[in-house]
């Protein structure tokens, strides 16, 4: 089991790739947020890592950004 600080870097990780294929693809926040049928500042938390995105949003987020899934998830370790 993921002691809370782990779960919470881990988010906060996938959100920064959230975050970079958005700006990748030139979206702004309004607009993927409308694409997904979200409000703006649902959307915000998904970047932020304060709130997971469920695996149906995740996939078309996938495929508004064309990023992989895999891409999206993937965590590099800093040490």
């Amino acid at each position: 089991m993921k002691k809370v600080s782990e779960v919470s870097s881990y988010n906060r990780a996938v959100g920064k790739n959230i975050k970079r294929a958005r700006e990748r693809v030139e979206l702004f926040q309004r607009q993927v947020a409308d694409m997904l049928k979200v409000d703006r500042t649902t959307y915000v938390r998904y970047e932020m890592g304060s709130l997971e995105m469920g695996y149906v949003r995740l996939r078309n987020f996938s495929k508004i950004t064309r990023t992989s899934i895999d891409k999206l998830l993937e965590v590099v370790d800093e040490c």
